[in-house]
């Protein structure tokens, strides 16, 4: 998430603005992170189109005070860096000079240092308690105008297809969590034996079509992961968004499905 958050904040744009500047300097420099903080305890995830309860409030200096709470922070001790989505309000409006909000919600960088931001350790999953999904408490989190990313980074129709491209560092993860689950089954099949067999369960023919059927649908999920890859290297210009959307979409759905099949 990290990689792909920066990655999209970067890709085929000509001039960074200062504060993405600072960001990349401060990921090169010093190792920070960053990941995104949008489910809350009310709406759950935002895909479900629920209006977040976190409100970041334009101040009459162009400033903005942010107030709430974020669930399955992942990562959340680790981070330096949090894009939170928020409700915006607007208490500087037009008679402080300020030009008018063109949203009801957007996205804001909140550094991890700034005043007001804690992690409440609520997450004890488990099986993922490694992936430390705390929620991220905001209090009254003043930040500068800079904050608001949607302004800083404003979505550009030309380049988002360029930054689909992010989303293959995700799909490697998936296909690296495959892998192993094909190297247990293996193993597994190898080691067990039931006192009806006098060999492993490994000699059993549906039990080595089930490990074939792992391994094809391994292959397929790597041609297509690195093809897209080495194609969007030899070609950037030149990525269709098509061959994205389905990769993200079923890359790991087969992937899951390779690491789930029974092996007796």
């Amino acid at each position: 998430m990290h990689l792909m958050h920066s990655g999209r904040l970067v890709e085929g744009r000509q001039e960074l603005p200062p504060v993405i500047k600072k960001l990349c300097q401060d990921i090169v420099e010093h190792g920070a992170m960053i990941n995104s903080a949008v489910s809350e305890p009310a709406t759950g995830s935002p895909s479900r189109g629920g209006r977040p309860q976190t409100t970041a409030r334009r101040q009459p200096d162009g400033s903005w005070r942010i107030s709430g709470r974020k669930t399955f922070t992942t990562g959340s001790h680790a981070l330096s860096y949090f894009i939170v989505g928020c409700s915006i309000e607007d208490a500087g409006g037009v008679e402080a000079g300020l030009p008018p909000l063109k949203s009801e919600r957007g996205n804001f960088l909140v550094p991890k240092s700034a005043e007001g931001v804690r992690i409440e350790d609520t997450w004890n999953t488990v099986g993922m308690r490694e992936t430390g999904s705390n929620d991220l408490i905001l209090e009254d989190v003043h930040l500068g105008s800079e904050a608001y990313l949607d302004e800083q980074v404003p979505v550009i129709p030309s380049i988002q297809t360029k930054q689909g491209v992010w989303g293959l560092v995700l799909a490697a993860v998936y296909l690296g969590i495959a892998q192993a689950a094909r190297d247990e089954a293996v193993r597994f099949a190898r080691t067990r034996r039931p006192n009806s067999l006098k060999q492993s369960i490994a000699t059993v023919p549906h039990i080595q079509d089930k490990i074939g059927k792992i391994e094809v649908l391994l292959l397929e999920s790597k041609a297509s992961l690195f093809g897209l890859a080495e194609h969007y290297t030899e070609n950037s210009d030149n990525v269709e968004s098509a061959w994205l959307e389905p990769l993200n979409i079923c890359l790991p759905t087969m992937l899951l499905r390779s690491s789930i099949y029974p092996c007796g």
